[in-house]
């Protein structure tokens, strides 16, 4: 079956990469919410945004307002409706809630005042240009909010050194990310024993089947596979499939 496929993998202790069409232009879908939270977490780190401060949900559509359709549950509160930071940004990543993405994203100063940040960490393709490019069906595809999985797997190597410098502030996130709704992506070619703090994302009008994550080994990696291919079930199987090999490839490297 024909497809078209985007990987990174870094060991975040070693300093091995590997990479497969890693700066290919790919629907971003749902897996940039781990950069988007990750730089609400660098706000609450500096002091600048308490998890406990009230957000208020505006039901206009997004961009002037916080409606989007999709996931979540949000989108079912009357206006005006108020939750913490804390649980804001939890619904973003548990359950990708969309409307919370962009109350974060609201609170945040709007995606145009995040995206220079992710560009710092890796702007191979930025989110906010229109990217052309051809799809795996060989159909020209143009527009925004595209990404590469060089961009999301720096996301989320830079999220695991934040971690590390502090804990205390992280955990949550990391927490978060690992225990998301979504049963599939790359934590399936996983042992269940391992930790995996991962964002998956879809769009079946793109047949974009997206994922990008920490696995927590002893020797911790990420990955990234990002796939366009008309099966989105074969789409997560071949995720599940790369993460497994990774896996046993760490696993079973002679670290001296």
């Amino acid at each position: 079956s024909q497809g078209r496929f985007g990987i990174y993998f870094q060991n975040l202790i070693g300093s091995e990469v590997w990479t497969y069409q890693d700066e290919a232009p790919f629907v971003a879908a749902s897996s940039i919410k781990l950069g988007i939270n990750t730089r609400l977490y660098t706000r609450i780190a500096a002091g600048e945004i308490s998890p406990d401060e009230l957000l208020a949900y505006d039901s206009r559509p997004y961009p002037t307002g916080d409606y989007e359709a999709g996931t979540g549950t949000i989108q079912n509160l009357p206006n005006g409706s108020t939750l913490t930071v804390r649980e804001t940004t939890g619904l973003s990543i548990r359950i990708s809630d969309n409307c919370g993405t962009n109350m974060i994203i609201r609170k945040l100063g709007g995606i145009d005042a995040i995206n220079p940040w992710l560009n710092e960490i890796s702007g191979s393709v930025d989110y906010r240009v229109k990217v052309s490019y051809t799809n795996y069906a060989g159909q020209s595809q143009n527009g925004r909010h595209r990404t590469c999985a060089r961009d999301l797997g720096l996301q989320a190597a830079h999220l695991y050194t934040l971690w590390q410098a502090k804990p205390a502030v992280y955990d949550p996130l990391i927490t978060d990310l690992s225990n998301t709704e979504f049963d599939f992506g790359i934590q399936k070619g996983i042992p269940d024993t391992i930790q995996v703090a991962h964002k998956i994302g879809t769009n079946g009008a793109y047949s974009a089947e997206n994922d990008v994550g920490i696995v927590m080994t002893e020797e911790p990696f990420v990955l990234c596979v990002m796939t366009e291919m008309a099966s989105s079930s074969q789409a997560r199987q071949i995720q599940a499939d790369i993460a497994a090999i990774f896996y046993e490839a760490v696993s079973g490297w002679p670290w001296e």
